[in-house]
């Protein structure tokens, strides 16, 4: 799971990268969130880690 915050476009880019390698040399699933530092989305968040678990 990498966490992006959305003004951090640098840290955007990376997470391309790492998410590409994590999937493609480890045959791992990746799940990138971007968020920006509000509460609003945490019910989204939750589930999205959730199906991250669940398919592993």
């Amino acid at each position: 799971v990498d966490v992006v915050l959305q003004a951090c476009h640098a840290y955007n880019v990376e997470s391309y990268k790492v998410g590409k390698h994590v999937e493609e040399a480890h045959g791992l699933p990746f799940l990138k969130v971007e968020i920006d530092y509000s509460d609003a989305d945490i019910g989204q968040l939750r589930t999205r880690v959730e199906a991250l678990f669940e398919s592993i």
